[in-house]
């Protein structure tokens, strides 16, 4: 048996660096925890080319012995190049399908951001509407230029915000048919990766690790290439 095994990292939401968050996994599980090093010897890291994933701008970290005399190799799934063209309209047409579903018919966790989300939206067009008002009835029109001027400044922040980060949630995770091309891609991308660090052989086993969305994009990766090992797995018992 293989005395190797893969760890695959899948990154959050967000405009993502390639080899930014293996590079950070891999300094916080591996370099620092001396709890793991071979009988007290510094920990090696090496960088090779990664002939799995196809992209060029991503590198295989592969460690020294653990002290269970096991070898790691870290690659990175990078899927934020596919999901370019974010838009406000992505994440309004999520927000309001969540916000038609309703509150109580969400799992928990998401219920209590539905709740949130919606007390922040109130409480930000009431302080709009105070501002004008309360300009308004004091004759101080200089309050409107105030707001008119802050609104200028955070409008495009906010804007980039919701595409940057929110409309990567939006978009994986609305089916709505202007994103199924770009879930499919993630998707397709990761099982073929996880495939051929299956069929190399070189590994006892592989670990999926995801951070924020990349943990569902993980989950999702291993329900749809299950069916694929499971069968073969039958296969061989035959």
């Amino acid at each position: 048996m293989s005395n190797k095994q893969a760890v695959i990292i899948i990154h959050g939401i967000g405009e993502q660096r390639p080899m930014d968050t293996l590079r950070g996994f891999v300094k916080a599980v591996w370099e620092t925890d001396e709890s793991i090093h071979y009988k007290g010897r510094p920990p090696k890291m090496y960088s090779k080319p990664d002939t799995i994933s196809g992209n060029h701008e991503l590198r295989r970290l592969t460690t020294s012995y653990n002290k269970a005399e096991l070898r790691t190799d870290f690659f990175e799934f990078y899927w934020a190049h596919l999901m370019e063209g974010n838009k406000v309209t992505h994440v309004w047409a999520w927000l309001k399908r969540l916000a038609a579903i309703g509150p109580f018919n969400l799992p928990r966790p998401l219920s209590t951001v539905w709740m949130l989300f919606f007390f922040l939206l109130v409480m930000g067009a009431a302080s709009v509407y105070a501002l004008f008002a309360f300009s308004t009835l004091l004759d101080m029109p200089w309050l409107e230029w105030v707001g008119g001027f802050i609104s200028v400044l955070l409008i495009p922040v906010l804007v980039g915000l919701l595409e940057d980060y929110v409309g990567d949630a939006a978009r994986y995770l609305d089916s709505s048919p202007r994103n199924v091309k770009r879930r499919q891609e993630i998707r397709s991308q990761g099982i073929k990766m996880l495939k051929e660090l299956h069929d190399s052989g070189e590994y006892n086993r592989i670990i999926l690790v995801g951070h924020s969305l990349g943990s569902v994009i993980a989950y999702d990766i291993l329900i749809h290439a299950w069916p694929s090992f499971k069968s073969k797995t039958v296969a061989k018992t035959r």
